[in-house]
């Protein structure tokens, strides 16, 4: 029985994402498109809070890549972001090294998202309209993987698909202890991570920009 509702769950949520095609895809949005991350055009931004100092930083070395068709996200087991530790920063030398420290940066260096299933929000949207939904998949840090689920808003670019979306999570969850800034300020045991990417295929957007560290601040 659970599992005839689940099958008749997933086929409502495929025949919503089918309805949300744009028409003026044609014969081209009846296919997969398979799309890479453009890294010179994605960010990945995060937020932390302690008494009296909120600390932000970003990331410009995500990569990755998800199937879509038309605007939809499609097969949503293949999408997959990755970013490496290093390569975040909040503009002071210090936060970024207690929190690369935290993170464990020298023996887990990478931060991974693999989603396993898109929920579309509501009905179709018109077409051209952004298509709202939630990605869940696993989410693993400091090589701890816990399931996570990121409210996500996409549009089509002509042939790229640009996404922003958010999600809060508990640092101790992942077995993070949150770090302390000039020895005594403890964040609290939070953090909201944010992304803004532009996915295309390689041959409009490139290869993949390579990873590199920013320069620490001074």
């Amino acid at each position: 029985m659970r599992r005839d509702t689940a099958r008749k769950t997933r086929i409502r949520h495929a025949l919503i994402l089918l309805l949300a095609l744009p028409a003026a895809a044609g014969a081209e949005g009846e296919g997969r498109d398979a799309l890479v991350i453009d890294s010179s055009r994605s960010e990945v931004r995060f937020f932390l809070d302690a008494p009296r100092h909120g600390v932000e930083g970003r990331s410009r070395a995500v990569e990755g890549g998800v199937q879509v068709r038309g605007g939809a996200l499609l097969d949503a087991q293949e999408g997959v972001a990755r970013l490496q530790v290093a390569s975040l920063h909040a503009g002071n030398r210090l936060i970024d090294r207690n929190m690369r420290g935290a993170l464990d940066a020298d023996h887990h260096p990478e931060i991974l998202f693999e989603a396993t299933r898109f929920e579309p929000a509501g009905e179709a949207a018109p077409e051209g309209a952004p298509w709202r939904g939630v990605v869940t998949g696993n989410l693993t840090v400091r090589g701890v993987a816990r399931p996570a689920a990121f409210d996500v808003e996409a549009t089509r670019q002509g042939a790229a698909l640009h996404a922003t979306g958010s999600a809060v999570f508990t640092l101790t969850e992942f077995g993070v202890d949150p770090p302390r800034f000039m020895g005594f300020l403890r964040v609290k045991d939070w953090v909201r991570v944010e992304f803004d990417i532009l996915a295309a295929p390689e041959a409009d957007g490139g290869p993949p920009s390579p990873i590199a560290t920013p320069p620490e601040a001074p």
